[in-house]
């Protein structure tokens, strides 16, 4: 206990020296260069651009042209980080590390996710809009197809390995 605690404290000092630094000394060194300049309420932006933690959700919200099917989508982005575990329940080793194809469309979801942030700092024009739908879809197909079948592929071949071994 007292290990962790120590480790714990010092992770804690230098993520805080770390933001102070950030909020202190460089403020605008996240964010976007339109944020900085002086509002005119009668004249709209020629591109609004969020924060950077919110550039994934706008990328989706602006790539699907139904407002509602829009928001739906971006909700059911934040949650789907949270049903993830219930939707991979099939699979019977929890670690990543052991698993190479849940490895490999982890890292391909994380790029999916960076490239919807790009996409979502973009100007709304044509190349951009599909890429913005193609990554969104490829999002929800990783999320709701590829990893529970991921999970249950796994489990087949475990079982069938356990039966194989058991008749030797």
């Amino acid at each position: 206990m007292p290990y962790y605690l120590v480790k714990d404290i010092l992770f804690l000092i230098m993520s805080l020296i770390i933001f102070s630094f950030y909020v202190y000394f460089r403020p605008e060194l996240l964010g976007h260069a339109d944020n900085f300049l002086i509002a005119n309420h009668l004249v709209t932006p020629a591109h609004i651009v969020p924060e950077w933690y919110f550039l994934p959700i706008y990328g989706i919200l602006r790539s699907i042209p139904h407002k509602n099917l829009g928001i739906l989508a971006s909700v059911l982005y934040i949650f789907s980080v949270f049903i993830l575990p219930f939707i991979c329940k099939h699979s019977i080793i929890r670690s990543g590390v052991f698993r190479p194809f849940y490895s490999f469309f982890c890292w391909l979801l994380f790029l999916v996710c960076i490239l919807l942030g790009w996409v979502g700092g973009a100007v709304a024009m044509a190349p951009y809009l599909q890429l913005g739908r193609i990554l969104t879809f490829l999002y929800f197909f990783i999320i709701f197809v590829i990893f529970p079948l991921i999970g249950y592929l796994e489990r087949l071949i475990y079982l069938a390995y356990i039966i194989r071994n058991k008749k030797k």
